[in-house]
Protein backbone atom coordinates (compact mmCIF):
# COMPACT_ATOMS: atom_id res chain seq x y z
CA UNK A 1 0.00 0.00 0.00
CA UNK A 2 2.84 2.38 0.87
CA UNK A 3 4.55 1.75 -2.47
CA UNK A 4 1.34 2.50 -4.38
CA UNK A 5 0.99 5.90 -2.63
CA UNK A 6 4.56 6.79 -3.57
CA UNK A 7 3.91 5.86 -7.18
CA UNK A 8 0.72 7.96 -7.24
CA UNK A 9 2.58 10.98 -5.78
CA UNK A 10 5.37 10.54 -8.31
CA UNK A 11 2.86 10.29 -11.18
CA UNK A 12 1.08 13.45 -10.00
CA UNK A 13 4.37 15.35 -9.72
CA UNK A 14 5.48 14.16 -13.16
CA UNK A 15 2.15 15.28 -14.63
CA UNK A 16 2.48 18.73 -13.09
CA UNK A 17 6.04 19.11 -14.35
CA UNK A 18 4.97 17.97 -17.81
CA UNK A 19 2.09 20.46 -17.89
CA UNK A 20 4.39 23.28 -16.77
CA UNK A 21 6.94 22.38 -19.45
CA UNK A 22 4.23 22.26 -22.13
CA UNK A 23 2.78 25.64 -21.14
CA UNK A 24 6.20 27.27 -20.94
CA UNK A 25 7.96 25.92 -24.01
CA UNK A 26 5.44 24.43 -26.45
CA UNK A 27 2.48 26.77 -26.15
CA UNK A 28 4.14 29.68 -27.93
CA UNK A 29 2.87 31.79 -30.78
CA UNK A 30 4.51 31.70 -34.16
CA UNK A 31 7.51 33.91 -34.88
CA UNK A 32 6.62 37.45 -35.93
CA UNK A 33 8.39 39.32 -38.69
CA UNK A 34 9.38 42.73 -37.26
CA UNK A 35 8.45 45.92 -39.08
CA UNK A 36 11.93 47.36 -38.58
CA UNK A 37 15.23 46.08 -37.24
CA UNK A 38 16.56 47.05 -33.84
CA UNK A 39 19.13 49.30 -35.49
CA UNK A 40 16.42 51.08 -37.47
CA UNK A 41 14.37 51.62 -34.29
CA UNK A 42 17.37 53.11 -32.47
CA UNK A 43 18.19 55.44 -35.36
CA UNK A 44 14.55 56.52 -35.62
CA UNK A 45 14.34 57.08 -31.86
CA UNK A 46 17.64 58.94 -31.57
CA UNK A 47 16.80 61.08 -34.59
CA UNK A 48 14.04 62.81 -32.60
CA UNK A 49 15.30 64.75 -29.57
CA UNK A 50 11.87 64.90 -27.90
CA UNK A 51 11.32 61.15 -28.16
CA UNK A 52 14.63 60.36 -26.43
CA UNK A 53 13.78 62.50 -23.41
CA UNK A 54 10.76 60.30 -22.70
CA UNK A 55 12.96 57.27 -21.96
Amino acid sequence: MQCRKKKMKFAAAATLIGMYHYDTYWGKAEYRVPIETGYQWVMRSLGSTTYCSEF
